[in-house]
């Protein structure tokens, strides 16, 4: 790529559909015509990403939650001995009934919750989200 537009050139080959998306964040402009532009495909390219990273994140917090209870509970056990305390935030059932898989009930105030966690609170906030309710229906299934 270093001798980009000195002799050597870029070609992109996508798919209708992502022709279409690409088109679609394309800003109104009668200058642009039917063209794509490079600036139009990384634009797209960046709105994917920031598409992707808002829809994983409610399992990059449970991630976070996940981590932050076996951290608590090795904090417990280091100061106590009690490997009970580890046995139990750091085992997890093999399986579950459909109820607790999909069945959104009210928190049961046993776990902490994402939003009292706050380098995952802030990280949520600098991406823009305030607190979907798919982080909050999410943790409440895996409670």
């Amino acid at each position: 790529m270093r001798q980009l537009g000195k002799g050597h050139s870029v070609i992109f080959f996508a798919p209708g559909e992502v022709d279409r998306r690409i088109r679609d964040l394309i800003p109104s402009e009668p200058a642009s015509g039917n063209h794509i532009q490079v600036l139009d495909i990384l634009r797209w390219a960046m709105h994917e990403t920031c598409e992707d990273i808002r829809h994983h994140l409610p399992y990059w917090a449970l991630q976070g939650l996940d981590h932050h209870r076996r951290f608590e509970a090795y904090k417990g056990y280091s100061s106590t001995g009690d490997l009970d305390v580890m046995q139990e935030a750091w085992l997890q059932r093999e399986s579950r009934t459909l109820e607790e898989m999909y069945l959104v009930a009210p928190h049961s105030g046993t776990d902490p919750d994402i939003t009292s966690i706050p380098s995952i609170s802030e990280r949520i906030e600098q991406l823009g989200v305030r607190y979907p309710s798919e982080l909050r229906a999410e943790q409440r299934v895996r409670g």
